[in-house]
């Protein structure tokens, strides 16, 4: 049984930027996670929808373009698709 290559997006993608680092992305979502806050703080009062709408905003405002740059600049993987991976799977 052969075994694929595994390639990286970043690598398919042919990124001029190199993958993002684990201090990058915790650095980013630390950030977002203080501009949430300070974003739901000021619709504190606000109805459901509106809350929603603030949460919306935010994250079509900033989680979407980063999680597209992510996307060019994913870290390569071990190679090891059989292997179980020590992953964190975090919904927001």
């Amino acid at each position: 049984k052969k075994k694929k290559k595994n390639i990286s997006i970043a690598a398919a993608a042919n990124s001029d930027k190199p993958p993002m680092t684990m201090d990058e992305i915790i650095h980013f979502l630390q950030n977002w996670i203080h501009e949430l806050h300070q974003t739901l703080g000021q619709a504190k009062h606000a109805t459901f929808e509106g809350i929603w709408q603030a949460y919306h905003d935010l994250a079509i405002k900033t989680l979407y373009p980063w999680d597209q740059e992510y996307l060019q600049r994913m870290p390569e993987r071990n190679g090891q698709e059989e292997q179980e991976e020590d992953s964190i799977f975090l919904s927001l």
